[in-house]
């Protein structure tokens, strides 16, 4: 069976079976669907890729067209939901998080950077090359970018949309994946990395990550001014390798992290 079609059957499974308190969030699901074509976007699909169903608990993002905003706003009203930064609604259903927007009002294509007027489109407005991947709810159906799963799997991370909405907040998690998962790390995202955080100070760093990732910190536990460094080091080298952290500075880190748990 191929990798693709193993990500298609374990979303499938997460979004029918009722396990994990998910009952309410499959219920939700099928009323959306009824009235929209609906697609996971990006982050669920990449983190239940790597680390399977099981491991997932962050906050779930669905796409949505075939409707317009008034249709939306309806739907949303038998929900307690507030609006969200792309025009959509963000809910808790269950003990899940889930933000639902529009196919158009997508950051890249309000904002001019891409066109986009199709479900194919969303796979070239992530920031990250991790994030340009879509799975059709309706139709069962997985869209992803040309060297999707081989950058996945050999943990490569690139830009995939350079503008973005989040500077801080990408450099952010380029890092967290760089220390998480291994990751091997572009020159160019080397390069967004050092000029986003370079005058950002560690509490800045650290107080921004907790906003955003609360369960699992990474920064509080490593030496932001060597990073930094190391980021600067591996610039001025004019080094056109992809950049990793030391392994032994991952295995300090998770040693830090279980210690102080």
């Amino acid at each position: 069976m191929t990798t693709s079609q193993l990500l298609i059957n374990k979303v499938g499974y997460f979004f029918k079976s009722p396990y994990r308190e998910r009952g309410e969030l499959r219920n939700f699901v099928e009323k959306l669907k009824e009235i929209s074509d609906v697609s996971v976007y990006g982050g669920m699909l990449r983190d239940i890729l790597m680390s399977g169903n099981r491991s997932f608990t962050s906050d779930i993002d669905l796409v949505v067209s075939g409707i317009d905003g008034q249709c939306l706003n309806k739907f949303f009203l038998h929900y307690d939901a507030a609006k969200n930064k792309y025009g959509g609604y963000r809910a808790c259903i269950g003990k899940w998080r889930v933000d639902v927007w529009l196919l158009e009002n997508t950051w890249a294509n309000k904002h001019n950077h891409i066109s986009i007027q199709s479900m194919q489109d969303l796979t070239r407005a992530t920031f990250f090359n991790w994030d340009a991947i879509v799975f059709n709810l309706n139709r069962s159906q997985l869209i992803a970018s040309d060297n999707y799963f081989c950058d996945v799997s050999n943990r490569y991370l690139d830009i995939n949309l350079a503008p973005n909405p989040n500077p801080l907040g990408n450099a952010i998690r380029a890092i967290r994946a760089g220390l998480k998962h291994r990751a091997s790390i572009s020159p160019s995202l080397v390069s967004f990395i050092y000029e986003t955080i370079s005058n950002v100070s560690d509490e800045d760093l650290i107080s921004n990550e907790f906003s955003s990732h609360q369960s699992d910190r990474y920064l509080p536990y490593i030496n932001l001014q060597d990073m930094r460094y190391n980021f600067y080091k591996h610039l001025e080298s004019s080094n056109s390798n992809n950049f990793s952290f030391f392994p032994s500075l991952q295995y300090n880190l998770f040693e830090q992290m279980n210690c102080a748990k």
